[in-house]
């Protein structure tokens, strides 16, 4: 398909070139006139037309022009330039900074243009060099760091899902920003299945879309700002713009590829010291703890004798003895892993004749990730095409996309295992004396199912192979836009949009048995019986705008523009799911392979609408003061029948005090302006909160299980969730101030922005008690504030002719506080194990709150024995009071900060960018299984001598008062019995809270080495434009002062709230490495 669409291209490029044959071209460079350097990316065209394009790498361009019109040349930051032509072919143009640099064009709400410098919120655009400098394979990659007030933060390695907040969190429901493309909104689902159990992730849909074909991203964060998408924009907006083509330009082929491999980020750090063993007692037999069977390492010192190991072949099979090192194997985790790779290729044709331009782009990426073998590999095609045709000189014109995207993902499950085990929760419960590499051959007679070495775990690299998950899917989205010029300065648009993705997911587990008398069924193994499911289901979003727009003067002080229209938003999901418990036949992934047991199946549709009428007007007086007031109402066929209309707004203004007092711009003040806003924005419901629902209900007993229909009986069953008849919507209502100041000709520049946002209605399902006959009922609750500070730093140190230096640095910092729930209720459960801290929100304190049981200590101030801890008389470990429960800390961190910096010199240049996040704390069930298996650095404590909890007193009896009587505790944690009880949750509840951990981190997010081969090197070259190649990274560094086990953005609870509550043996993050070029014909 991709040679079809290059030859369609080049003929449509040569047809046209013969048909404008009477025109000549001209060519030339663009330069700066401080540093003499070439600019790529800046827009030439003819005045007045829409004939135009831009400069390449090397600052070249190629147009077609008539003789006697003007040519304009802009780029941001810089004065415009008014060129004539004459008889001259090459026109040379030199750009001069401008000391503002603001008349830039920004994409706002619904896909209108203003100037930047208008704008009275916050906003920030990243173009398309700066979000593809890290060569990642999606786009969103590209934005950490660099937005502030913008969270990204990623779930694993190439394909796996990226996390955006903006601004915090602030919902209960759902926090995840409206996706935008051209104007168009489109579906940004997590694929796969997230939570405690086999969970897997397979992506967002946001991170579909080919990096190359991006030409900028725009944030919309306050609520002014996106109050004209009404009930979808509450957690902000994400307008992407894409790469188009301009009319009468020059026909161009551009490859991009690169070449990376990848490693694991983060490797848990272990305790060297001890082997494998269940209890260790330096009393007695000085090696008499040593197990063979056990898949901790509570046994002896380490200290290198050998010793038998993996005994069943020798025992059971009369195989030779199997011995090793009684030594720390001290890369055995690390070498599991293997070294992924990762290619991504892109070939676009760029082009236009006089009335038409158009991109055309085709790009892969084939990833196979750092689990041994094929068993993660990430595979997808993108097909593009976006075209844009003057009608009748510009006074109609047609814009049009589509987009074609296949991929095609496996992966081993994450999380605790359900029906079969999964990787991550195997590979770290084991003895640090064994290698894995000694148990790669599953099939052995010593690592087989019958004679694994451990009975309590499964051989990882059968894991790998036998249970996995894949997703393969195939979308379309793109838009077609139309437009007309009414009259001078009235414009009428209509856009529509289609978003259509069909994929299928299948999950196997397979069976893991041994034979009667076998090692394993001796020492008490669990077989599995396997499993298999599958669903395959269909997402479409289809969206409409009509819209009419105003442009308009009045006299030399006063503009107006204004917008209204309508919006017309249909989303649908229709799927089947199968399930089989119980196969046969190892590796067969089917519903035929069934041990006994009947596939189950079933269905479900959902349907929701949302319609909009919207109207927006902007003021300008004198080019200093601006004015814009928004408003949309809307209807949604989530909310009650009779109740589903709702009305928001936005005002937002800006003076820009340099323009309207002159006097105030000079040699350090280039501009100045402070802006103001506030809105009102929100999110409706999901499907079938306010109405019931039906689905297939099944029977057991002791005569086994029934699963309906059965003969004429449907067997439906009504929802167990009262829906809600007074529903309302989640309403957003935010402020914010800002002030933008750049100094010294724009070598400096501040953007700081204040805001406080208050969200009521929250949206959830509250538990019921059992008594009410239901499990759960729909309510709006609460009241949450999110206030903070934004800040944006720029900084030009150098630029000459032969250097350029940028610095940019962001701060973020957001409180959120739950300021009310309903009736006399106080906290809100988000999640939370049976046992163990839960993460919730608490009227007066953070959003994401964590508490846990309180452990008793001393209270009597006038005690002197006042805040110690009360232990067990019998095992000297601590209590804990299970009516009482305290707060421990906050899911949400304190600041984040981000620092991206360019250096160039000449042809070469060097560019990273650093991501810092401090605070917040986060669920480890990783750390709580090192703890569990003795594998833990902490563990190695006093060499597990017996030794007395710090800072403890024991009750010794009560005075004649009845109040208690305490000791200094002088009960030793005894080695043999409560060592590893005192890390065993479930010996010692107070461990539960070492199982939070610190989320802080530096990270090294990008790192890039760019040099642009010499001009002169392609003078004889017709065919051959530029070449510039690069060393890249993502991720090379990481550092977390407080702990060294997993990456702090690791979770796989999605990318919601949920996630807030860490990970439970979720995939590693990854380090990426290697080389690109781009090569333009």
């Amino acid at each position: 398909m991709g040679k079809k669409l290059l030859t369609f291209s080049l003929c449509l490029f040569l047809g046209m070139s013969v048909a404008l044959a009477q025109n000549r071209i001209i060519t030339g460079t663009v330069t700066g006139a401080e540093d003499g350097f070439p600019i790529p990316g800046a827009a030439v065209f003819v005045e007045g037309t829409n004939i135009g394009t831009v400069t390449d790498t090397d600052g070249k361009y190629s147009l077609k022009v008539h003789k006697g019109t003007v040519l304009k040349v802009t780029f941001f930051g810089m004065k415009d330039a008014i060129v004539p032509i004459g008889t001259e072919d090459v026109i040379n143009v030199v750009l001069s900074i401008d000391a503002v640099g603001l008349d830039e064009v920004v994409v706002t709400a619904t896909g209108m243009t203003r100037q930047e410098k208008t704008l009275g919120y916050a906003s920030t655009t990243v173009r398309s060099d700066e979000l593809t400098k890290g060569r990642s394979a999606d786009v969103l990659s590209g934005l950490a760091g660099k937005v502030a007030g913008m969270q990204i933060s990623s779930a694993g390695a190439t394909g796996t899902s990226q996390k955006v907040i903006v601004r915090g969190y602030s919902s209960l429901a759902s926090n995840a920003p409206l996706y935008v493309i051209d104007g168009v909104p489109i579906s940004n689902d997590a694929m796969g299945s997230h939570g405690l159990n086999n969970s897997i992730d397979f992506g967002n849909q946001a991170a579909d879309i080919n990096p190359e074909d991006v030409e900028s991203i725009t944030v919309l964060k306050g609520a002014s700002a996106t109050a004209l998408y009404g009930s979808r924009a509450g957690n902000g907006a994400i307008l992407i713009t894409t790469k188009r083509g301009s009319q009468n330009e020059e026909v161009k082929v551009t490859y991009d590829g690169s070449f990376q491999a990848s490693t694991v980020l983060r490797i848990p750090q272990l305790q060297d010291r001890f082997g494998a063993g269940w209890f260790y007692s330096p009393d007695g037999n000085p090696f008499g703890n040593y197990s063979m069977t056990e898949n901790g390492s509570w046994g002896n010192l380490l200290d290198g004798r050998r010793v038998e190991w993996r005994p069943g072949a020798h025992q059971y099979n009369g195989a030779d003895p199997s011995f090793t090192d009684f030594s720390f194997k001290k890369n055995s985790l690390k070498n599991f892993y293997a070294t992924g790779f990762e290619t991504n290729n892109t070939v676009s044709v760029k082009g236009g004749s006089k009335t038409t331009g158009f991109v055309a782009s085709y790009g892969n990426i084939y990833s196979n990730g750092i689990l041994p073998g094929s068993n993660d590999y990430y595979k997808r095609h993108n097909f593009s095409f976006r075209g844009n045709t003057k009608i009748n000189d510009g006074l109609a014109w047609l814009n049009y996309s589509i987009n074609y995207i296949r991929k095609d993902v496996r992966n081993n499950m994450t999380g605790q295992g359900s029906g079969g085990a999964t990787i991550y929760q195997n590979i770290i419960q084991y003895p640090v004396n064994v290698d894995y590499g000694e148990l790669k051959d599953y099939k052995s007679i010593y690592n087989n199912a019958d004679n694994y070495y451990t009975p309590y775990a499964m051989n990882p690299w059968w894991i790998l192979d036998h249970n996995y998950s894949t997703y393969s899917d195939d979308r379309i989205f793109g838009n077609i836009e139309f437009g007309l010029q009414l009259t001078k300065g009235l414009q009428f648009i209509t856009r529509g949009g289609l978003d259509v993705t069909n994929y299928i997911q299948k999950t196997y587990t397979d069976i893991w048995t041994f034979n009667p008398g076998s090692y394993s069924d001796v020492n008490g193994a669990t077989p599995e019986n396997g499993s298999y499911s599958e669903t395959s289901y269909r997402t479409s979003q289809v969206d409409a705008n009509f819209l009419l727009n105003a442009d308009y003067t009045f006299g030399k002080d006063w503009s107006l523009h204004g917008v209204a229209g309508l919006n017309v938003n249909q989303r649908t999901g229709s799927g089947l799911y199968g399930n089989l418990s119980g196969v046969a036949i190892e590796e067969w992934a089917s519903f035929m392979n069934t041990s006994g047991a009947t596939p189950t199946a079933s269905s479900a549709i959902k349907k929701r609408r949302l319609m909009g009428v919207f109207a927006q007007a902007d003021f300008g007086w004198k080019n200093s003061v601006y004015l814009t007031l928004s408003a949309r109402n809307d209807w949604s066929s989530t909310l009650p029948i009779d109740n589903n209309s709702f009305f928001y707004y936005g005002v937002n203004g800006s003076v820009i005090l340099t323009e309207l007092i002159p006097s105030m711009k000079n040699s350090v003040i280039s501009f100045l302006k402070i802006r103001g806003g506030y809105g009102q924005t929100g999110n409706d419901a999901p499907t079938y909160y306010t109405s019931a629902y039906y689905y297939l209900s099944s029977a057991g007993g002791g005569f086994g299980k029934l699963t309906f229909p059965l003969n004429s009986f449907s067997g439906l069953i009504k929802s167990s969730r009262i829906p809600s008849t007074d529903l309302k919507p989640e309403i957003s209502t935010e402020a914010e101030i800002g002030i933008d100041a750049r100094f010294f000709d724009n070598r400096l520049s501040f953007d700081v922005a204040l805001y406080n946002k208050i969200t009521k209605n929250q949206i959830i399902s509250a538990t019921l008690a059992p008594e009410s006959g239901h499990t759960s009922a729909v309510r709006n609750i609460g009241k949450i504030q999110n206030k903070g500070i934004e800040l944006s730093v720029g900084i030009v140190p150098v630029r000459t002719k032969d250097w350029e230096w940028h610095l940019g640095y962001t701060f973020s910092k957001n409180n959120n506080k739950v300021k009310s729930l309903w009736d006399d209720v106080q906290e809100y459960q988000i999640y939370g194990l049976t046992k163990g801290p839960q993460l919730k929100s608490k009227v007066g304190e953070s959003l994401t709150t964590w508490v846990d049981y309180k452990i008793n200590k001393v209270e009597d101030k006038s005690s002197p024995y006042y805040g110690m801890t009360i232990v067990n008389q019998n095992t000297g470990l601590p209590t804990y009071d299970e009516s009482n429960y305290t707060t421990l800390g906050k899911a949400e961190e304190d600041y984040t900060m981000g620092l991206n910096n360019t250096i160039r010199y000449k042809r070469l240049s060097l560019g990273f960018n650093f991501d810092f996040r401090h605070g917040g704390l986060m669920y480890s069930a990783t750390k709580a299984t090192l703890y569990f298996t003795g594998n833990a650095e902490e563990t190695m404590y006093n060499l597990r001598d017996p030794w007395i909890y710090p800072n403890s007193v024991i009750q010794v009896g009560k005075d004649g008062a009845g109040n208690p009587v305490y000791a200094e505790n002088d009960r030793p944690i005894n080695s043999f019995y409560n060592v590893h009880g005192l890390y065993n949750n479930a010996n010692n509840y107070a461990v539960y809270r070492d199982f939070l951990i610190d989320k802080t981190y530096v990270k090294l997010r990008e790192l890039n080495i760019s040099y642009t081969l010499p001009d002169k090197w392609f003078e004889n070259v017709r065919w051959l434009s530029s070449i510039n190649v690069s060393l890249v990274g993502r991720n090379l560094l990481m550092w977390t002062p407080k702990q060294g086990l997993v990456d702090p953005d690791n979770t796989n609870y999605g990318n919601d709230l949920t996630s807030q509550y860490g990970e439970f043996f979720s995939a590693p993050s990854t380090r990426t490495f290697g080389g690109s070029v781009k090569i333009v014909f």
